[in-house]
């Protein structure tokens, strides 16, 4: 005889946890693109969605060194400032992206 003791929980629901962005909401994930493209616009420097989005799933500031660090942007920067991107462009992207993001989650909150 063979005994097997399942614990199975059988109360109403109590939580549930999901990554919202893409997954819900934002198809697409567009509400972090958009400020990615602004806060580089603010730093002379355009970049495209494709540029934005192409590290899509890092940190926030982990992405914005990353797109940072793509030849295309590091070009276009060298352009305008004279000078690769350094940590401390980074921070200050950063430090611009979060207050930026706040204000537009609302705008791309339709669920999916």
């Amino acid at each position: 005889m063979n005994f097997v003791f399942q614990r199975s929980y059988r109360g109403p629901l109590q939580a549930i946890i999901l990554d919202w962005a893409g997954t819900t909401m934002d198809y697409g994930c567009y509400a972090p693109a958009v400020v990615f493209i602004a806060v580089y616009k603010e730093q002379g420097v355009p970049i495209t969605i494709e540029e934005a989005r192409a590290p899509m799933g890092a940190h926030k500031k982990v992405h914005i060194r990353k797109i940072s660090q793509l030849p295309s942007v590091r070009q276009r920067w060298y352009e305008v400032h004279g000078r690769y991107p350094t940590e401390e462009d980074v921070e200050t992207m950063f430090a611009s992206f979060i207050p930026q993001q706040m204000a537009v989650l609302a705008d791309y909150a339709d669920l999916i």
